[in-house]
């Protein structure tokens, strides 16, 4: 039999090849960590929220679409269920265009009039910035959509109520200027209130 051959051995015969060696560091040498490279990201970063310098300074976009223009006469009336259909089919484009705070802006409460205005509850200025940069492509597109040139948008912004958190002493004078009998009580039985 002959001698055992290597599992690492070439079938054909010929003699195995090295593996390169790696520097091996030995005790009076030292060898370089290699660092890994890093490069400059390239692009602008591209976001759709709206951040602090966007609401205090807004910019008008300039729209380098071809606008196809509708005739200012075309006033065709549509029903609800037209004009419904229409501010969805928006909404959902708006949402795959990842323009989410928009979307849900115009999720809010919408109404339109017998004057083709349409009417829209905003909840706050930052909305109104949004809806501001949208507005013409959101017309265009209804006009277009609807075959009605008369149509407009007009919005109001809405105050929300504030929510107050209170302590319990602040919760104990809330109910007790709503029912003076628990002031009374309080008094009655030499009950503290902060607990």
């Amino acid at each position: 039999m002959g001698s055992p051959v290597p599992a690492d051995a070439p079938k054909n015969g010929t003699a195995p090849t090295q593996k390169p060696s790696t520097p091996v560091a030995t005790v009076g040498s030292l060898v370089p960590p290699v660092r890994k490279q890093f490069t400059a990201p390239v692009g602008k970063l591209s976001t759709t929220n709206i951040g602090i310098n966007e609401t205090l300074n807004p910019t008008q976009r300039a729209s380098n679409k071809q606008v196809e223009e509708i005739d200012a006469n075309l006033v065709e009336n549509f029903s609800q269920a037209a004009f419904d259909e229409a501010w969805q089919t928006y909404c959902v484009r708006l949402k795959l265009e990842g323009k989410d705070s928009l979307f849900s802006t115009l999720q809010s409460k919408v109404r339109v009039d017998s004057e083709f205005q349409i009417h829209l509850e905003l909840q706050n200025v930052v909305q109104k910035n949004a809806l501001e940069i949208e507005k013409n492509e959101l017309l265009h597109f209804l006009r277009h959509k609807l075959r009605n040139a008369k149509i407009g948008l007009s919005y109001k912004i809405t105050e929300v109520a504030k929510v107050q958190v209170l302590d319990n002493k602040g919760v104990f004078e809330k109910l007790s200027t709503e029912n003076s009998s628990l002031d009374k009580f309080r008094k009655l039985f030499n009950l503290d209130i902060e607990f």
